[in-house]
């Protein structure tokens, strides 16, 4: 098989791989989500606004 892979050129081995990928990593689905803002109260909204800067905050120092 490991013949077979290196003579394949790039743009194959490419395929191949995309191929065997969706064997190995579950596949992303649509998502929607529906909520009425005019419900949430001030503190959950405060809540929200703090876990997404921190999010990101988290995110810049990965990066």
């Amino acid at each position: 098989m490991q013949t077979d892979f290196d003579k394949m050129d790039p743009k194959e081995r490419l395929m191949f791989y995309e191929k065997l990928l969706q064997y190995g990593l579950p596949r992303l689905h649509a998502t929607q989500l529906t909520s009425d803002i005019e419900k949430i109260t001030d503190e959950q909204l405060d809540y929200i606004i703090h876990d997404l800067k921190e999010s990101i905050n988290d995110q810049g120092r990965k990066n």
